[in-house]
């Protein structure tokens, strides 16, 4: 009898670590089945996916990051905040959880929060180079460039011969006016073959040295070399491919852009729909930049220093959930009146995300080169 009873249990306890082993296997198809999806563009269905995984297991960090990721690359930027706050908060003490939301928050242009994230990194590993070069990139970004020059001092006490650390030192002497100092820095940088990812950078940096410098034919030579290296970045390939599939939907767009499109978009009545921006688009070293400077002085005026709301949260949120095979002014004839209101509350509420202050009535100027890419969706917007 006391046999039986063992057997019993022993069968009974057999089916709940196979339930077990079958529900990690499970996830893992999951996760695998959710980065397909987000590789091949498939965002709704990745997102799916990955909110499966987060409700099984609501504190897996790198399960939220890679949501956030593509809640970046859909231009859903309220969505990806969420995700990197939620990360954060589950992890307060780890830097390298820090790290990554603030790295998040950079690419999505907000520096101020990306700051908070790397200063409570360096708070817990205060002898890292990488915590103190990365808020010096976020105070670089706002312009407080002797609180960035600090904090990579910091850096380069740290480690004198840090490739990154020089890096940004380097791009600090330009901000500063210092162009032989940053092409001294930069030259002693590549001397010592740092690693590629850094290389190109560094190359790139020199290019606008030299052209601040009117040295336009080393400045040409610079950016040959550093485009060479960018290309052999392994570490960069996704990027890339996904600039490149990009730039293949933008000229998609102009070859199926047609008179009889801007014609009825001219006649769209908008009343209701919220405000639309103003642009400034000019190409580079056209004295776009001097235009918003002299704009940017007037107390009723915001200009954006050179952000990728229009293309991310606008151009992405207009086209997603259509057919590939559709043209984008296709996609566009077919937003509803609500789907526009809703494009606009995303553009604004992401423009005071980004500026940190309510519009308040004040003229916003969005400027930037790559606007000129995206001149179908402003002629829709504008109307």
């Amino acid at each position: 009898m006391t046999m039986s009873r063992r057997n019993t249990s022993a069968k009974l306890r057999r089916p709940k670590g196979g339930n077990a082993r079958l529900s990690v296997s499970r996830s893992d198809e999951r996760l695998q089945r959710a980065r397909r999806y987000a590789d091949q563009q498939k965002f709704a269905e990745a997102i799916k996916e990955y909110r499966r995984l987060l409700k099984s297991n609501p504190q897996d960090v790198s399960v939220l990051f890679q949501l956030a990721s593509v809640h970046l690359r859909q231009g859903d930027f309220t969505a990806a905040g969420r995700r990197f706050c939620e990360a954060r908060s589950l992890a307060p003490d780890r830097a390298d959880i820090q790290r990554t939301a603030g790295q998040g928050y950079q690419e999505m242009g907000r520096h101020r929060e990306a700051l908070v994230c790397f200063e409570r990194a360096a708070e817990i590993q205060p002898k890292s180079v990488e915590n103190h070069v990365l808020a010096s990139g976020a105070l670089e970004h706002q312009h407080r460039l002797s609180e960035a020059r600090e904090s990579i001092d910091r850096a380069l006490r740290l480690d004198s011969h840090s490739p990154n650390a020089m890096l940004s030192a380097a791009i600090l002497d330009r901000r500063e006016d210092d162009l032989r100092g940053a092409e001294t820095r930069l030259q002693n940088l590549l001397r010592n073959e740092p690693p590629t990812p850094v290389a190109w950078r560094a190359w790139y940096e020199l290019a606008q040295v030299y052209d601040r410098g009117a040295s336009y034919d080393d400045a040409m030579s610079a950016l040959q070399e550093g485009k060479k290296l960018l290309r052999s970045d392994n570490s960069t390939s996704k990027w890339v491919q996904r600039s490149w599939q990009r730039q293949q939907r933008l000229h998609e767009t102009e070859a199926t852009l047609t008179s009889d499109h801007c014609d009825r978009w001219r006649s769209l009545r908008t009343e209701g729909l919220g405000a639309a921006p103003t642009v400034l688009i000019g190409h580079p070293r056209s004295g776009t930049t001097m235009v918003q400077q002299i704009l940017d002085a007037h107390p009723g005026v915001v200009s954006l220093d050179e952000r990728h709301v229009m293309g991310t949260v606008v151009h992405n949120g207009a086209i997603r959930g259509g057919s590939d095979e559709e043209p984008v002014p296709d996609r566009l004839d077919r937003l509803s009146a609500a789907a526009i209101r809703s494009l606009r509350s995303d553009y604004w509420r992401e423009i005071e995300a980004v500026i940190e202050a309510p519009m308040g009535g004040r003229l916003l100027v969005d400027k930037h080169p790559e606007l000129l890419l995206y001149l179908p969706i402003l002629q829709f917007q504008k109307n």
